[in-house]
């Protein structure tokens, strides 16, 4: 399956979206196999809770659009390069990172505090 957020909200409708785990603070979209973020209604840009935990995403292309995120969870995905964290915006008000399960866990030395400022 190659699901984006916006083809499942667009699948279950917006009257749906609870069911979905989608409110205007929070999007849950555990277990979607989604493989891409990519472009989002700007309704949910202002959201600040992100849970895409095991899925199927390794790249981050489109979490820019979430400018307002103080938690991200992507537990359980496919991330492996550290280069795509520099692209998750509001480093400063991010206080939650989950990427449990994810390669990126392997790689012999990576300090993901390095990549965001204090």
């Amino acid at each position: 399956m190659d699901e984006e957020i916006n083809k499942l909200v667009e699948q279950y409708g917006e009257k749906h979206t609870v069911k979905l785990g989608i409110t205007n603070t929070s999007i849950n979209l555990r277990c979607h196999e989604i493989n891409a973020i990519g472009n989002v209604n700007p309704y949910y840009w202002q959201i600040t809770e992100l849970y895409l935990d095991h899925n199927k995403i390794s790249n981050l292309d489109g979490i820019q659009q979430f400018s307002k995120l103080a938690t991200l969870s992507l537990k359980f995905n496919l991330v492996s390069d550290p280069k795509e964290l520099l692209k998750i915006p509001n480093k400063l008000g991010l206080r939650k990172l989950n990427l449990k399960g994810n390669p990126i866990e392997m790689l012999p030395y990576v300090k993901i505090s390095q990549l965001f400022p204090k």
